[in-house]
C-alpha cells in the first residue's frame, strides 16, 4: 500500500518535521511506501514555493514512489482472487508517543 500526501504548510502552525515524523511512522509499520510534497506561501504571498526535504529524510523521490504506484496496479494478479495473509508484528515498530494526536472530529 502506498501513500502519497501534498501538504500546504502554514507558519507557525505546520512544520517539516512533524510530517516527517507521521510519515516514517506510516512507513515503518503498514505502508510499502510514501511520497510527500510539502510547499508554503512564498515570501511575497502571491503565491506557494515548493518545500525542500532534506537528504537523509528522503528514501525516494516522489517520482519513484508514482512509477511504483503504478507498477503495483498493473501487477495486480492474485491467484484466487485472495489478500495474503496478514503478518503480526512481534512489537510495536513506532513509539506512538512521539506522534501528534489526533485532532476532534467535528460532526
Amino acid at each position: 500500500m502506498y501513500f502519497l500526501w501534498c501538504a500546504r504548510l502554514t507558519e507557525g502552525k505546520d512544520n517539516l518535521a512533524t510530517m516527517l515524523t507521521e510519515v516514517r511512522a506510516l512507513t515503518e509499520t503498514y505502508l510499502d511506501g510514501a511520497g510527500i510534497l510539502a510547499y508554503r506561501p512564498n515570501s511575497t504571498n502571491d503565491g506557494y514555493e515548493h518545500v525542500q526535504i532534506p537528504w537523509p529524510d528522503r528514501i525516494v523521490e516522489l517520482d519513484d514512489v508514482v512509477h511504483g504506484i503504478a507498477s503495483e496496479i498493473n501487477g495486480l494478479e492474485r491467484p484466487h482472487g485472495r489478500p495474503p495473509e496478514p503478518q503480526i508484528p512481534t512489537r510495536r515498530a513506532v513509539d506512538v508517543t512521539d506522534l501528534d494526536p489526533d485532532d476532534e472530529q467535528v460532526d
